[in-house]
């Protein structure tokens, strides 16, 4: 029976000095495992991320599932998405062990990004700064605003770093959308080409499923008897159409320009401003798949992509022919099609 107390005298005392000396850090590390995580993504108005290049978006929430970028762009659907995703699945993995500090330190004071969640209010919900990942890639290193104490954050279950989804380039962070209309309430859509004039057309809509078909020069109608199926699904091509990539500073800008259009698209929406793109030739470059013909001849321009210019000549963009190639068509493409009689 002495004994029994004895040992039970010891086990107490173990347990109270491993309480006292080992749980408080592992107690302090699980309070504070979710001081990065914020699961309350619907209070979030508005998201300030600041690089230390000196560059930063920020990005205001407009309706549900609408964010604006820097007050003059939409912002992509898909990105914003995942930023919010993973505000709310982050947590710390572990903290920066003793041994690390010193050069984990020092990577975060000349690489890190700063990011600010605010709610409808202004008033500030979440700080905390985004380091660069560990050497497993596997998260980052994250420290929260007014705290020197540093943390390995990533979410459980995905194996990548996160600071990739907190990126301030505002060319990347813009919606690519270069029509996105509704096919049921759109005035025409007009597709003009230079170099073929006989193959230009406009499309105008009547009333929902109604459409005719004109010639873009004189408004004339062009086809007596409208294939009114294939019209309506022509139309809904022009709910997403988006550009590959911004290229504003692409070097030969003012001779692309220059150059005739291969093809120049305008659609009018039943509210709201005309959108118009102009298609160009894009030359062959050294990252253009088709290099040569069949017969082994070199091939002049790229038949994957074309240069494309909007926004009144202001941008420069990629368009790919997987996304625009079933609107690049001609006016025959609309007629009906008689069956023969056997």
């Amino acid at each position: 029976m002495k004994t029994t107390i004895n040992l039970f005298i010891i086990l107490v005392f173990a347990l109270l000095l491993w309480w006292l000396f080992i749980d408080q850090d592992i107690g302090k590390f699980y309070h504070h495992q979710d001081s990065f995580t914020f699961q309350d993504t619907a209070s979030i108005s508005k998201i300030f991320m600041a690089d230390m290049g000196g560059h930063h978006v920020i990005l205001n929430r407009k309706s549900k599932g609408q964010w604006q970028l820097n007050g003059k762009y939409k912002a992509r659907k898909t990105e914003t998405q995942t930023l919010l995703h993973t505000l709310a699945q982050m947590k710390i993995k572990n903290p920066v062990p003793e041994s690390a500090l010193e050069n984990v330190s020092r990577s975060m004071a000349s690489i890190n990004t700063k990011v600010e969640l605010y709610n409808q209010e202004g008033k500030l919900l979440h700080s905390f700064y985004v380091g660069p990942p560990n050497e497993k890639m596997n998260g980052n290193f994250m420290k929260m605003e007014g705290s020197d104490d540093l943390y390995l954050v990533h979410i459980p279950g995905f194996d990548g770093q996160l600071s990739t989804r907190f990126f301030v380039d505002e060319d990347l962070w813009r919606d690519r959308s270069v029509f996105q209309i509704d096919p049921n309430s759109f005035q025409y859509i007009s597709l003009s080409y230079p170099q073929s004039p006989d193959s230009s057309f406009s499309l105008y809509r009547n009333k929902r499923d109604s459409f005719t078909l004109r010639y873009s020069n004189t408004g004339q109608k062009l086809l007596e008897e409208l294939n009114q199926k294939w019209a309506r699904t022509y139309a809904s091509y022009f709910k997403s159409l988006k550009y590959e990539v911004l290229v504003n500073n692409n070097s030969k800008r003012d001779s692309i320009i220059s150059s005739t259009a291969y093809c120049s698209i305008e659609v009018e929406p039943a509210d709201g401003d005309i959108q118009k793109i102009e298609l160009y030739y894009k030359p062959v470059d050294k990252r253009t798949k088709a290099q040569i013909t069949e017969n082994g001849e070199a091939i002049q321009y790229d038949l994957d992509r074309w240069y494309g210019i909007m926004n009144n000549g202001k941008e420069l963009v990629i368009i790919q022919q997987f996304v625009f190639g079933k609107v690049l068509v001609g006016p025959m493409k609309f007629k009906i099609k008689k069956q023969l009689n056997q």
